[in-house]
């Protein structure tokens, strides 16, 4: 028996710009409803996003992605308060496998 290969899509967030986390987002609930893996990893101004104490939309947009399923990684380095819950602290190793695992890899930057 063969294994079946699940397909991922990998998005990197990097500004703060509110229409980039709408695509991001856009992109993500899409890739999920068609049963597609998703990855995010945000750095730089993106990790605003992830902050526990970021705007009620936000940390809202940021639980339904988690809800949907879609792994969200924040490099610690960019992230300058607590990370909202369900949101893994990582750094550029966890940026690098996003990448490497990837069957595509959209990158707001």
């Amino acid at each position: 028996m063969t294994a079946v290969h699940t397909q991922t899509l990998g998005l990197v967030l990097s500004t703060g710009a509110p229409a980039d986390l709408a695509w991001t987002v856009a992109l993500a609930r899409a890739a999920r409803r068609r049963r597609i893996d998703v990855s995010l990893f945000l750095m730089d101004r993106g990790a605003l996003w992830t902050a526990a104490g970021a705007a009620e939309g936000t940390s809202a947009t940021v639980r339904t992605l988690l809800d949907d399923g879609c792994d969200v990684v924040v490099c610690a380095t960019s992230l300058a308060s607590a990370a909202a819950p369900g949101v893994v602290v990582g750094g550029q190793d966890d940026h690098a496998r996003l990448a490497e695992r990837s069957d595509r890899v959209v990158a707001f930057t």
